[in-house]
């Protein structure tokens, strides 16, 4: 696998060709939405098949997966563009395999209003599925937004482990501060969240459940360790998963990188797996920043490695971008919109700006000039994330020996960070796991 970064004077039919493949499946296999005006410094991944097969008339994809002794969803895998069709096209090219290496787990967020298509496309990459659907309230009651029950059949039937994530936010990312401190607070509504939890996930078909926190902090951890082992104790003698999602809170104050000092050692031995995650939402309302960071990762890894086994560690990656409008008061910046990889890498193309890298953080950004409301000039800088991120976070999965990678979310398919994976790691499935 190699990623290429576009330099100056570069054109696609120049990269097809210098790297021997086709134009068209360089598009295909990096969803490129500008292939005719490049941005210098956007990413494009070229991966080597270590076997195809071109169709013929007649074939089928259970009769080809049967010809190579592979599964139907390692082809779906490897070739993303049939996922949403019930015919092969004679004469097109079916990547058979990549040569893999280690194996890795996948664990992607969800909301429940995810596009079918969308869903389809991304199942055959999942080892988990983290069903974002429910707000737990003050009486420690689980409020629904959508009707999950067709997204659960559809995980099971491309053997995706289906969890219930289970929060005080909502959907927009609002926190019930009151809610989460009450239920902290108090072992009967504990015993009713736990309850409810079972109730839906016998009711739904889950396999387990996805805890997510956003407030443990050093301050209140024996509270939340005393609510994570009950839930644990409870759902793990029904048979079920438990997973829990933590945001770190991770930042950077100066030349130091801080977070929250928490005794993560107690909290994973009430999970299955402990995954380490920054939500991020349609808006942010923080100092423009990298949406991930390498550096950042890397020293809170340092911290909780010796503390949790590596094996039962998920490390998250935000796949968004943020614009933000600067002020030319430094004290006062503005609210950032959210933004599609694909809609930061147009965005560059339509001002015709170079798109820059961060080696610290491992991230891409730009800077451009804009008219704001008011008809004033207004400088905006433009975080997101692209092909080297992502592998430099698989390195470090690597590197610490980790389960797997969590992604936040998959409702958009970024089709750049599944071919990086697919092409390097053998995904796993747990079938045995699928209630």
């Amino acid at each position: 696998m190699i990623i290429h970064v576009v330099k100056p004077g570069e054109t696609l039919t120049f990269i097809a060709d210098y790297y021997g493949v086709s134009q068209s499946k360089l598009i295909q296999d990096n969803d490129i939405i500008n292939p005719n005006e490049l941005v210098v410094g956007q990413t494009i991944v070229i991966a080597y098949p270590e076997q195809t097969y071109t169709v013929e008339e007649g074939d089928t994809l259970e009769g080809i997966a049967s010809r190579f002794n592979v599964t139907i969803l390692q082809l779906l895998r490897n070739n993303p563009s049939i996922s949403d069709r019930t015919f092969l096209e004679i004469g097109e090219t079916l990547v058979i395999s990549y040569k893999t290496g280690r194996e890795i787990t996948t664990n992607g967020f969800a909301y429940a209003f995810i596009e079918k298509s969308t869903l389809i496309k991304t199942l055959p990459y999942l080892t988990f599925l983290s069903l974002f659907n429910y707000t737990v309230n003050k009486d420690a009651e689980l409020i629904p937004y959508f009707d999950e029950s067709e997204i659960i059949q559809l995980a099971k039937a491309y053997d995706v482990v289906p969890l219930m994530s289970l929060t005080t936010l909502t959907t927009a990312g609002v926190p019930d501060l009151t809610a989460a401190n009450q239920i902290l607070l108090s072992d009967s509504l504990q015993e009713h969240l736990a309850d409810n939890t079972l109730k839906v996930i016998q009711s739904f078909g889950y396999s387990g459940v996805n805890i997510t926190f956003s407030f443990l902090s050093e301050l209140n951890q024996e509270l939340y360790h005393s609510l994570l082992s009950k839930l644990y104790n409870r759902l793990k003698k029904e048979g079920y998963l438990v997973f829990s999602t933590i945001n770190p809170n991770i930042r950077t104050l100066g030349d130091r990188v801080d977070f929250s000092q928490v005794d993560y050692g107690a909290l994973s031995k009430y999970a299955d797996t402990l995954g380490f995650s920054n939500f991020v939402w349609g808006t942010n309302y923080g100092p423009p920043t990298p949406v991930s960071s390498n550096y950042n990762q890397q020293v809170f890894l340092n911290y909780i490695t010796p503390m949790v086994p590596g094996h039962k560690i998920e490390i998250g990656t935000p796949v968004i971008g943020y614009d933000w409008e600067l002020s030319y008061i430094s004290s006062i910046v503005s609210n950032a919109t959210s933004l599609t990889i694909n809609a930061a890498i147009q965005l560059a193309s339509n001002f015709n700006i170079p798109i820059d890298f961060d080696e610290t953080s491992q991230t891409p950004f730009f800077l451009y000039n804009q008219l704001n409301y008011y008809g004033l000039p207004a400088r905006h800088i433009v975080w997101f994330i692209d092909a080297r991120t992502i592998n430099s976070i698989l390195d470090l999965i690597m590197e610490y020996g980790l389960q797997g990678k969590a992604i936040w979310n998959v409702m958009i398919f970024y089709a750049q960070m599944w071919l990086i994976i697919n092409s390097q790691y053998k995904i796993v499935k747990f079938v045995e796991l699928i209630k």
